[in-house]
């Protein structure tokens, strides 16, 4: 086999199917490398105080991703961000499970009640997790905006976070259902696929990199900057948005 031949075979060509394959597996390392920061960081919080901030650290890597940029040190990226946003991914992160832990609660008590008074309190709970569900994605992409506001000398707090994240929820429902449906929907496919040894693998990035996408496909937030350590930003183009209570885009479609 002469040089040319061997060149050709070896170098697959753009768009062909050795190249669609190395494209796959590279995305599947990807994957992997990604959940096993996000895993090793919420366990560096003791789950509790880890899983916050590494859930922020790992949306900022798979939102570089998703903009079609590199991340040329996962770990240095990820290290550099949970240390960061760890307060205020925490505050975020500890209010809304305490919400959804008390829905919870009160929806399983309420179960011993009288019939009317259970199906009242068990409705309205009911309702209450819908809606935690529906602004949790977001909670995660915007507490990534209100580390960058406050890194700026501006603090909107916890409640402008979660109104925020209710506002987008409410209109944008192709989007906010497309996000959370995939946190759901992509856990259980995996259980009830007898694969609950993939949860550990891939089981939080491949929804991080899903609601990631999404939210660049959307419009593109002026503020979402890379992470330390990206490749410079390639020119970007998308729909406008409108302004939101953090000052964060909003967008306009979807």
């Amino acid at each position: 086999m002469n040089t040319a031949s061997r060149t050709a075979w070896t170098a697959p060509r753009s768009g062909g199917l050795l190249a669609g394959i190395d494209r796959l597996l590279g995305w599947v390392v990807r994957l992997v490398w990604l959940n096993f920061w996000w895993l090793l960081l919420s366990l560096a919080g003791g789950i509790l105080l880890g899983i916050g901030p590494a859930t922020v650290a790992a949306h900022q890597v798979a939102a570089t991703w998703a903009r079609g940029q590199e991340v040329h040190s996962v770990p240095h990226v990820m290290t550099s961000i949970w240390r960061r946003c760890w307060w205020p991914a925490n505050r975020v992160a500890l209010l809304a499970g305490a919400l959804v832990g008390a829905l919870a609660l009160t929806w399983l008590l309420s179960r011993s009640g009288p019939p009317l008074l259970a199906a009242g309190a068990q409705g309205a709970c009911l309702v209450g997790l819908l809606v935690m569900a529906a602004i949790i994605p977001h909670l995660i992409w915007l507490s990534a905006a209100e580390l960058r506001e406050r890194e700026s000398g501006r603090a909107p707090g916890v409640a402008r976070v979660f109104t925020a994240a209710l506002a987008v929820a409410v209109s944008r429902p192709v989007l906010t259902v497309l996000m959370a449906a995939t946190w759901i929907v992509w856990p259980v496919a995996l259980v009830l696929a007898r694969w609950p040894g993939l949860l550990p693998v891939c089981g939080a990035s491949v929804p991080l990199l899903v609601g990631a996408w999404c939210l660049a496909r959307v419009s593109v937030a002026p503020d979402d900057d890379p992470p330390p350590s990206s490749s410079p930003p390639r020119p970007l183009t998308g729909t406008t948005g409108t302004t939101g209570t953090t000052g964060t885009t909003i967008p306009e479609r979807i």
